[in-house]
C-alpha cells in the first residue's frame, strides 16, 4: 500500500508490480485488473509443476494456463483458438495433461464418425439442405471477422489505414527469421521445419492448379518470400540475372538468411513493420509480436549485415515504404546494383 486519496487507496499490483487505485468499498483489491488476478493465481497454482505437461504459457501474454480458452484468445484479438494457434505457428494451445485426458475413449466425441458434427453427412439428424444452411451460416458468421480481413479491424474502431496495417501484420507473422528471433537458431529452425512439413503435406492434397498458384510465392530453396521479393526476383530474371533466395551465411556465433543473392551481392528487403522503419517507428517502439524495441532490432539487423560484409558481400537494403512509393525506381536500382 502506497497511500490514500479521495478516490481510494494507491496500491502495487501483486502480479505486474504497477501502481493502481483501489476504489472498492472494502479496499481489499490486490490486482490492477481481473486479468492480473487470474495470471497471479495461475502462477501460484502451477508452482513446482512441469511446463508443457501441466501448463503452457500463452504465446501472447506469457500467462501460465492449462489451456488457452476462446475467451483468452478473444482478449488478444483472435476470433478463435485455431486462429491464435495458426498466428503463432503452434500445433495446439493445450498442455499435454489435458491432451492425454482427451485421447481415445476419454474424448467426448470418441469414434462418433461425424455423427455429432453440424457439417457432416454422417449426422443422422441433418438433411443435405440442413448442411448447406449450416455451411452458409458458418461462413456468414466468419465473414469480416477474421484477423486477416480489413473489416474485422474497422469494426473494432480502427481507421482504414490502421486496419490495413493490422492485416499486413497478420499476414507476415511466420517466417524463418521470425522463428529464429523468437526461439533461437536451433529451436527456430525446428519450428520452421515442422510448419513447412505441415504445409507440404497440405499442398500434396491440393489440385495441380492450386499448387501452381501457391508455388508462385516459393523460389529457389522452397522458403516463403514476400510478394515484393517475388516481383524483384521476376524483374531481375527478365533481365537475365538469375538470383538465389534465402541464402544462408554462417557467422561466428550464429548464421543468418538473406533475401536475394547474386554473385557477391545481396539485396535485403526490409518490411517496415518487422524491421522497425526509423521513418515510421520511434526508438522505444516495441514490436508486439517479436517483443523487440527498435534499438534491439536495429542491432540485430546491423549484426546480420556485418556478417555478410565480413564474408565479402556487398549489401543493398530496400525498404518496403520506398518500394511501394516507387516500385519502378527501386527495381531499376536493384538491377543496377547487381550489374555493377
Amino acid at each position: 500500500m502506497l497511500g490514500t486519496n479521495l478516490n481510494g487507496i494507491t496500491k502495487i499490483c501483486l502480479n505486474c508490480n504497477t501502481e493502481f487505485n483501489d476504489n472498492t468499498k472494502s479496499h481489499n483489491a490486490s490486482y490492477c485488473s481481473s486479468r492480473c488476478g487470474t495470471a497471479y493465481r495461475n502462477s501460484k497454482k502451477f508452482e513446482g509443476k512441469q511446463e508443457g505437461y501441466d501448463y503452457i504459457k500463452c504465446p501472447e501474454c506469457f500467462q501460465k494456463v492449462a489451456e488457452v480458452t476462446i475467451l483468452h484468445a478473444k482478449i488478444h484479438g483472435f476470433n478463435s483458438i485455431v486462429d491464435m494457434a495458426n498466428h503463432f505457428g503452434v500445433k495446439n494451445l493445450k498442455c499435454e495433461k489435458i491432451i492425454e485426458g482427451m485421447k481415445g475413449e476419454n474424448n467426448p466425441g470418441y469414434q462418433h464418425g461425424g455423427k455429432l458434427s453440424p457439417w457432416s453427412k454422417n449426422n443422422p439428424n441433418l438433411s443435405e439442405e440442413d448442411l448447406k444452411v449450416n455451411y452458409r451460416a458458418a461462413e456468414q458468421a466468419r465473414k469480416g471477422k477474421r484477423p486477416n480481413e480489413i473489416q474485422s479491424w474497422l469494426d473494432k474502431g480502427y481507421s482504414e489505414k490502421e486496419a490495413k496495417a493490422k492485416v499486413s501484420e497478420r499476414q507476415t507473422t511466420f517466417s524463418l527469421d521470425i522463428c529464429i528471433e523468437k526461439y533461437g537458431e536451433e529451436g527456430g529452425k525446428k519450428r520452421w521445419e515442422e510448419r513447412q512439413k505441415v504445409w507440404m503435406d497440405t499442398l500434396g492434397k491440393l489440385p495441380e492448379e492450386e499448387k501452381l498458384r501457391i508455388n508462385k510465392s516459393k523460389l529457389s530453396n522452397g522458403y516463403s518470400i514476400s510478394k515484393a521479393e517475388i516481383e524483384i526476383c521476376e524483374y531481375l530474371i527478365e533481365h537475365d540475372i538469375v538470383v538465389e533466395t534465402q541464402f544462408f551465411i554462417k557467422g561466428t556465433s550464429r548464421g543468418y538468411f538473406y533475401d536475394i543473392k547474386y554473385n557477391n551481392k545481396i539485396i535485403e528487403y526490409f518490411g517496415d513493420f518487422w524491421h522497425h522503419n526509423p521513418e515510421l517507428y520511434e526508438e522505444d517502439w516495441v514490436n508486439p509480436i517479436s517483443k523487440l524495441n527498435s534499438r534491439e532490432k536495429q542491432a540485430y539487423d546491423e549484426e546480420r549485415i556485418s556478417v555478410a560484409k565480413n564474408n565479402g558481400y556487398e549489401i543493398l537494403i530496400i525498404w518496403e515504404r520506398d518500394y511501394k512509393k516507387n516500385p519502378t525506381e527501386v527495381l531499376e536500382k536493384c538491377l543496377n546494383f547487381l550489374k555493377l
